[in-house]
């Protein structure tokens, strides 16, 4: 039997899980939302390369401080959650737009680049007859894998 402190710490982990993935969660829904709106409304907008950047580094600020949530120990299980959410996508854009982010967090230091790697070549998602992910995570996995240490 467990002790109560012990249950409770086990409860605690599992209130942290929900909410890391509500969070993640949230973030994917925010940038197919905003990939659905763009699309709809592509005749009416105004395209502007300046705009479109701002809205990328807002973005990704925002995707930063979901990381900065999660406690170092469960960021790989955040990142297989953020593959998990991400690999049922089957627009190249969006994945492209997505996997970017991953890349970034990568570039600045705010994840590993082995956990990336390790998490999307053994996602279950990754397979070769979703080929926009099939692409999106081999790029991702090209552009980041200068960064890992695979020794040991």
């Amino acid at each position: 039997k467990h002790s109560p402190k012990m249950a409770q710490q086990v409860e605690e982990e599992e209130r942290l899980k929900r909410a890391m993935e509500s969070k993640i969660s949230q973030f994917v829904s925010d940038q197919v939302m905003v990939d659905q709106v763009e699309t709809g409304f592509n005749l009416f907008l105004k395209h502007r390369p300046d705009l479109k950047q701002a809205n990328f580094d807002c973005a990704e600020q925002d995707f930063f401080k979901v990381l900065a949530s999660i406690p170092a120990k469960h960021l790989d299980d955040a990142i297989k959650t953020y593959l998990k959410l991400t690999g049922t996508l089957n627009n190249p854009l969006v994945l492209k737009k997505v996997f970017l982010f991953l890349q970034c967090a990568v570039n600045k230091h705010k994840i590993e680049a082995r956990s990336v790697c390790d998490a999307v070549l053994k996602s279950e998602y990754l397979t070769y007859e979703n080929c926009a992910l099939w692409n999106a995570s081999f790029h991702l996995v090209r552009q980041i894998v200068g960064g890992v240490d695979y020794k040991g």
